[in-house]
């Protein structure tokens, strides 16, 4: 019983945190559900317009605030998000990854699939893992970054073992590697690397018309300038619709100078006519990036100060919740250090009555043992020194008594036996005993003794 008044005060506590507790939490997914389908609602529609079938700067432009929008409802602390969330979350800055992709913008793509990759971590998807950490590597090798290029390599590594299910950051690890090898001019390595990957794809039927054109680009820009034609020409072969139109213009451009040494004005003039629509396209991707940039700029800095806000509340509750807890703690322990002194007061003040009680039994047993006279009046003066009016009290509480019987009750307590009772009261001890069976049938007690514990 003791043990179960030492714990009541934190049983209490934990009841009321729980139910609080669920209560909030209750609350907190419900509202979670209805910002979550909104926010999906917005990425359906700016994903619709980024992957119709021209996707113009009126189309980014339109769809680029519904992406901020999604992220403005969903990107608090990923310990508070659910993983449906951080997935949409994620997915949302792949998609302005991409967008910044379109617009010529490296420094924006690469942090947008960095906090992408972040939230990917959390949802675990080895899928998109593999892949974004793919494209970091290759903008990063883009960039002339080796350090970062292969640091993104190395990460990706581990989830490429299986190529059917990861083929596509397989290879763009690969393109990454050869970059990387290309601005450390180490070209002979670039090189082996690029026609190893064309290869690759060559055995599983993929078509590496583009990857040649990559390549000749590549051989262009280095020593072997020479060399690259046989490549470069493979553009001929592309589809308008398999391939930028920058790229195209770009690979335009190498041959048409081949094509300039060599005095050859026919090829010359047939590259030159790409020229308009390589500057078109260098002019739709300038387009609007101003705008763009600067919504997500305007958000990053918002995102951050929110984020810094619920960190620092967290950290607050935290604090307030410690100091609850250990004011509950505190409490139990005075409430159970006050249990434990009266326990040990009791104990104590038994022990001492104890032998309070033996001094006086041996005292009374003295008495008797003189056999003096008036003896049963000694007895009594005796025992009232200690417990003053105990016989009155005894005949008070029990009415039914007689006063003989009191006097027995009293004795009985004190371990006078049948025959010294008799002495000291001056009966026979057969009358005694009819006495002893009078006072068990009135009090219900199996010890005559008994009677008094209450009054001591």
């Amino acid at each position: 019983m003791k043990r179960l008044l030492n714990i009541i005060p934190v049983i209490v506590f934990i009841s009321f945190v729980m139910v609080f507790s669920n209560s909030c939490i209750n609350k907190s997914k419900q509202e979670q559900s209805e910002t979550y389908l909104t926010a999906k609602k917005y990425f359906k529609d700016a994903y619709r317009m980024l992957n119709k079938d021209i996707v113009d700067n009126d189309s980014i432009v339109d769809a680029f605030p519904k992406l901020i929008e999604v992220l403005r409802l969903l990107e608090v602390l990923p310990e508070d998000m659910t993983i449906d969330e951080m997935s949409l979350v994620s997915t949302t800055y792949i998609n302005i990854s991409l967008v910044f992709f379109s617009k010529g913008e490296p420094i924006l793509e690469t942090e947008a699939a960095k906090r992408a990759l972040d939230y990917q971590k959390y949802v675990n998807d080895t899928n998109e893992i593999a892949r974004l950490a793919a494209d970091l590597a290759l903008i990063y090798s883009a960039l002339g970054d080796a350090e970062s290029s292969q640091y993104y390599i190395d990460y990706a590594a581990p989830y490429l073992d299986t190529m059917s299910d990861f083929v596509e950051p397989y290879l763009k690890t690969r393109t990454a590697l050869e970059y990387s090898l290309f601005f450390q001019e180490k070209y002979d390595s670039s090189f082996r690397v690029n026609i190893e990957s064309i290869a690759f794809k060559h055995r599983r039927g993929m078509d590496t018309k583009n990857d040649s054109v990559a390549l000749g680009m590549s051989i262009f820009e280095s020593p072997y300038k020479h060399l690259s034609k046989p490549f470069l020409l493979k553009i001929f072969d592309i589809d308008r619709k398999d391939i930028s139109d920058v790229s195209r213009g770009i690979a335009m451009n190498y041959l048409a100078q081949i094509y300039e040494e060599e005095n050859n004005t026919d090829s010359l003039t047939i590259c030159q006519k790409f020229f308009v629509p390589y500057a078109e396209a260098q002019f739709q991707r300038s387009q609007n990036v101003v705008g763009i940039k600067q919504l997500y700029e305007d958000y990053k800095v918002e995102r951050d100060a929110k984020l810094d806000t619920l960190r620092k509340q967290k950290d607050l509750r935290k604090q307030r919740i410690n100091k609850i807890v250990i004011c509950v703690v505190l409490m139990s322990l005075v409430v159970s250090l006050i249990i434990i002194l009266r326990h040990i007061n009791h104990r104590k003040s038994k022990t001492q009555r104890r032998i309070i009680d033996d001094t006086l039994r041996q005292n009374l047993h003295t008495i008797y043992n003189n056999k003096k006279n008036n003896i049963y009046q000694i007895i009594i003066n005796e025992i009232d020194l200690v417990y003053p009016k105990i016989i009155d009290n005894v005949r008070q509480s029990y009415p039914e008594l007689t006063e003989t019987e009191a006097d027995i009750c009293l004795l009985s307590f004190f371990s006078f036996r049948v025959k010294e009772i008799a002495i000291i009261l001056n009966l026979r001890e057969n009358t005694i005993s009819k006495y002893r069976s009078s006072i068990i049938k009135k009090t219900g007690v199996s010890v005559i003794g008994d009677v008094l514990k209450p009054f001591v």
